[in-house]
C-alpha cells in the first residue's frame, strides 16, 4: 500500500486497472471483467445518446453482444457500487 503525500490519500495498487474491456476493437461480443461487482453498463454514441444500457446484477464478469449497433467509437460508462469508470471502445459490425 502507498501513500500519496501530496493528496493524502492510500492507494493499494497505483497500476490496477479495476476494469478491463476486451476484445477492443469488438466485432459484436464484448467482455468485461472487474475488481468490483458490475451494476450497470452503458453505451454512448458520439452525440451523448445511450445506444445500449444493461444491469448486470452484480456480476464481476459479463459478456454481451454489440452486433445490433453500427460501426464507431463509443464510449462505455461502467457503474459499481460508488464508482463510475469510462472507457472508449470501437466497434466493427461491417454494417
Amino acid at each position: 500500500s502507498l501513500y500519496n503525500q501530496t493528496s493524502g490519500l492510500t492507494e493499494s495498487n497505483i497500476n490496477a486497472d479495476p476494469i478491463i474491456i476486451f476484445p477492443n476493437p469488438t466485432y459484436g461480443i464484448i467482455n468485461i471483467k472487474g475488481n468490483h461487482a458490475i451494476n450497470e453498463i452503458q453505451i454512448i454514441n458520439s452525440l451523448g445518446e445511450i445506444v445500449y444500457k444493461t444491469e448486470t446484477k452484480g456480476k464481476k464478469n459479463f459478456q454481451f453482444s454489440l452486433s445490433h449497433i453500427p460501426s464507431g467509437i463509443y464510449l462505455m460508462h461502467v457503474k459499481t457500487k460508488g464508482k463510475f469508470f469510462s472507457k472508449k471502445i470501437s466497434i466493427n459490425n461491417n454494417k
